[in-house]
């Protein structure tokens, strides 16, 4: 009955009486599968992955699950949320890009914005290779704000460029100014950016002078330190 009307905390409670949690789950993971909304079969995999982490302990099953969710709705925040710290404590490096791209889009503070986009910079630099990708999002973190990067990631910046065309001559990867809005940043400004702590922002005009509290350095978790 509780199925037919849906009445789905009514149906966690009754099998909650008996502590049946497996056979809970196997029954919502179930209508999951075959229910026609989406936003509930949505709703019946949050619930199956709770159940996993937190009555049965495991959370491979809620990961499953989690990801699910993303399978229905690829811009889901809060199962990428749930999904990223998964990914990370996992090294698995090849998902966390995505799900953290994700969460970034529905991020509105800057502060959170800049610790994500150096958090992509650097899986991109040290795991996956790509140069372009680590400029890009360095760029990113920059325009999100510009005075708080750390000198410490000079070390991540410095590999970016310069690379070579097949021709064998030497150019310097680069994007659009994110400071300034307009014209190309290459990987030397950037460069020169992240040495000074975010002093050297302008090629014109008067340089920004940046407390030293403010030059601060983010870990990556599984990654190691700054």
């Amino acid at each position: 009955a509780y199925i037919d009307l849906e009445m789905w905390d009514s149906l966690e409670a009754f099998f909650a009486r008996d502590e049946a949690w497996a056979e809970y789950v196997r029954q919502i993971e179930s209508l999951a599968g075959t229910h026609d909304d989406e936003a509930t079969r949505i709703d019946l995999l949050f619930r199956a992955a709770d159940v996993w982490a937190e009555r049965l302990d495991d959370i491979n099953r809620a990961t499953k699950d989690l990801e699910r969710v993303l399978d229905l709705d690829e811009t889901n925040r809060r199962a990428a949320g749930r999904l990223a710290p998964v990914y990370e404590e996992r090294g698995d490096f090849r998902r966390l890009p995505a799900v953290l791209e994700v969460v970034l889009e529905h991020e509105d503070d800057p502060t959170a914005r800049y610790d994500i986009e150096v958090k992509l910079a650097r899986i991109a630099v040290e795991r996956g290779r790509d140069s372009e990708a680590g400029l890009r999002w360095f760029g990113a973190a920059l325009s999100e704000q510009p005075h708080r990067i750390a000198t410490a990631h000079v070390d991540h910046v410095q590999p970016l460029g310069p690379s070579r065309s097949r021709g064998g001559i030497g150019r310097h990867r680069q994007v659009t100014d994110p400071v300034r809005g307009k014209g190309r940043m290459d990987a030397g400004r950037l460069a020169r950016i992240v040495a000074t702590g975010g002093a050297d922002m302008a090629d014109d005009g008067p340089r920004a002078q940046v407390p030293q509290a403010e030059r601060i350095q983010l870990g990556v978790g599984a990654m190691g330190g700054a």
